[in-house]
């Protein structure tokens, strides 16, 4: 279905459509800006430029024998690379597939996983980044030969096609040097609407992976979409910092400026959480006018600026402020304001939204200048699946964020008989429209379970719908025609904005310690514990041990300590609590599943039969073990985690017992950099257990880099 370009006649039936288009038109107007987290350089590209990188990264793909339809894995740090390898690909008609960086085991078990899933026969990179790898011996790791033909010979057992897709023909390629004199050697290719446009990958490390298949007329779709509710054009700018490897950084921002014909400006997730100030500050300095991030990211930026700080920034063009990805609280929104109204910042740019991966990205939102809205309901109510208004005076409301008007035709249904449900009941929300995906790559039996769904009668005297429509595993209401979520029925864990999967979670901490039964440990998230982020979800482990485990309480807590370790290692997560259990008592159904919503219900109301159980924060040193620092550098490190933290600790501390996450290891990390002149990859801080280790850490790297 082809959309016409904003505030123009031009038809475009893919996203090379609309980067040729305005490349032929504004070939010198900026499209990206990309701010340097290391050393605060700025690099630029123009319509004109990206296209030309594009067609000489495309034409090298043309010239490897890649076929139209081919999948390519794209492996690059946020920036500028990024972009022009994946419009290489469109330009192709190579399918995308974006993935995170792999630094990480956790990372490269997952590329593995998605290699085979994707039966990809390209990995395109930087020379930097592959250098890093090569560093890291990680490259051996993702081509390791037996470990991805077990993988693959699991993944088709029933499959013939294996043996025309070779994994020890996977090839790497450095995009970055590519000189722009082969964009002469491109041919066009016809890429139309139905044609994929990038498989985006939403699981993690267990299971088969779950790749969303988006069209280039998904894509337009929704990218039409968000440009009339934002109202945007050639004029808007926007800011963004969220990672580019999916839908709300990748779609909402990078596409949506190509869409537009308009600029955007970029930095990487660190430099915001290093330092939210810099996001604010470049909205302020470029004029920005459409900006998007989870609700963490607006707590978090009145938590770590400073009312000093505040001074000089003006955010009188922020008139579209996206608030989506995670659950949406009434305090942020309200703290959020209050803290920035005096910079020009106003209440009419807050924008609640609502959207998910399998529905491209916008499903629906509150509206250009409409603010957010927001309504009193009963709280017992809503645990009982049941919607009744009260008045705001009322003990028993709780006010819930309206995420606005759906764009897409959008149904409420009892998740368990698929019927409608009535308009005071809280049930599933299921989607109807051309910003659905086509299914999951390479999964006929999860793509029929979530993207082929029909209505049930309620009536035997009424006719099953015909219509399909996509079950989003989440839970809502309508009320006066505005959609409100209240949970979800999947077990995703969204933390810090970022999704994470119970299963990878629970795979870490069934192979950490030889005392933990496998297959008995379920993940869960809470939102009922103090934190200093207002309802922020923390993270739950419950656990059996095997009945042969030695009891005792410094056992009991090296074991914690081991299941911390190892998530904080693998996912850069801190753990909030850990419970261990006795053996056989973890909830299952009759066919052996987890059963981890009743596992949360039983811990939310203390009726686990627990062995033990450690909570983040908990200092396990006693005071007659506590040594002091034996140099300088111990003590500045003790002082500034202890700060950080807000609250004592001690050098021999375990990183993951101090409740060190990815949010607070930027943090350290920035503290460190500034004061010792020291850059440390993330990952190498998470293998750091105590102090004492990050200390070490810091005077080798100090010594290799002199």
């Amino acid at each position: 279905m082809p959309i016409l370009l904003p505030h123009t006649n031009q038809v475009c039936e893919s996203l090379v459509d609309a980067l040729q288009y305005w490349s032929a038109v504004q070939p010198n107007d900026l499209l990206y800006r990309f701010l340097s987290s290391e050393d605060d350089s700025i690099q630029t590209i123009t319509y004109g430029v990206l296209a030309e990188q594009a067609k000489a990264i495309a034409a090298i793909l043309q010239q490897k024998k890649l076929q139209p339809g081919d999948r390519v894995i794209l492996i690059y740090p946020p920036g500028l690379e990024l972009i022009s390898a994946y419009f290489g690909c469109l330009y192709a008609g190579i399918t995308a597939v974006p993935v995170y960086p792999p630094l990480t085991p956790y990372l490269v078990e997952k590329l593995q996983r998605v290699l085979v899933n994707s039966q990809s026969k390209l990995l395109l990179t930087t020379s930097s980044i592959q250098e890093k790898l090569q560093q890291l011996k990680l490259l051996k790791q993702i081509t390791f030969v037996p470990i991805l033909k077990k993988l693959a010979q699991h993944y088709f057992a029933k499959r013939m096609d294996l043996a025309r897709w070779d994994v020890e023909k996977i090839n790497w390629l450095a995009t970055d040097n590519i000189s722009l004199h082969l964009a002469q050697q491109w041919q066009p290719v016809v890429v139309k609407g139905d044609h994929l446009a990038f498989i985006q990958y939403t699981s993690g490390s267990t299971g088969h992976p779950k790749g969303v298949m988006l069209t280039h007329t998904n894509l337009l779709n929704n990218l039409s979409i968000l440009q009339q509710v934002c109202r945007g054009g050639k004029h808007s700018s926007g800011v963004n910092w969220l990672p580019p490897y999916h839908d709300m950084g990748l779609i909402g921002v990078i596409l949506l400026a190509v869409f537009m014909g308009c600029s955007s400006t970029l930095m990487s997730p660190m430099s915001f959480l290093r330092n939210p100030k810099k996001w604010l500050k470049a909205i302020s300095d470029y004029r920005v006018s459409i900006c998007a991030a989870p609700n963490f990211a607006y707590d978090y930026c009145v938590n770590k600026i400073k009312e000093e700080e505040r001074v000089g920034l003006d955010l009188s063009h922020w008139e579209v402020a996206l608030n989506g990805a995670e659950p949406i609280h009434f305090e942020t929104l309200e703290r959020f304001y209050e803290a920035f109204k005096n910079y020009g910042f106003r209440k009419e740019a807050i924008f609640p939204c609502y959207g998910l991966a399998e529905a491209t990205l916008y499903v629906s939102g509150s509206g250009c200048l409409n603010g957010y809205q927001y309504h009193y309901f009963s709280d017992v109510g809503l645990h009982q699946n049941r919607v009744e208004s009260l008045n705001n005076n009322n003990p028993k409301a709780k006010a819930i964020v309206s995420c606005g008007l759906p764009s897409q035709e959008l149904c409420i249904v009892d998740p368990n008989t698929c019927q409608l449900c009535s308009p005071n009941e809280i049930g599933e929300i299921w989607i109807k429209g051309p910003s659905v995906a086509k299914g999951y790559w390479q999964n006929d039996e999860e793509t029929e379970a979530t993207f082929h769904v029909r209505i049930q009668p309620s009536r035997q005297d009424e006719f099953s719908g015909q219509d399909e429509y996509l079950r989003t595993g989440d839970l809502g209401f309508l009320f006066q025609g505005q959609l409100y979520i209240t949970g979800r029925i999947k077990d995703l864990i969204i933390i810090h904005g970022m999704n994470y999967y119970p299963q990878d979670i629970e795979h870490t901490v069934n192979h950490c310690h030889d005392s933990i039964r496998n297959g008995c440990t379920a993940a869960f998230s809470v939102t009922s514990v103090p934190c200093n982020l207002a309802d922020e979800e923390k993270l739950i482990v419950v656990t059996e041990l095997s009945p042969t485990h030695e009891k005792s309480e410094e056992n009991y807590r090296k074991i914690c300590e081991t299941i911390a370790q190892a998530i904080a290692e693998n996912h850069e997560l801190a753990v909030h609590s850990i419970v261990l259990i006795k053996a056989k008592t973890l909830p299952k159904t009759t066919s052996g599943k987890l059963r981890r919503r009743h596992t949360k219900t039983l811990y939310e109301n203390q009726q686990l039969d627990v062995l033990f159980q450690w909570q983040a924060g908990e200092i396990q040193i006693q005071k007659t073990e506590i040594r002091q620092p034996a140099t300088p550098l111990e003590a500045e490190l003790l002082e500034m985690c202890g700060k950080l933290l807000e609250r004592p600790v001690t050098l021999d501390e375990n990183f993951s017992y101090l409740g060190v996450d990815s949010l607070l290891a930027t943090q350290l990390i920035s503290r460190i950099r500034e004061q010792y002149d020291v850059e440390l990859p993330i990952h190498n801080l998470f293998e750091c257990k105590s102090i004492v280790d990050l200390a070490k850490l810091i005077e080798k790297t100090k010594a290799e880099n002199s």
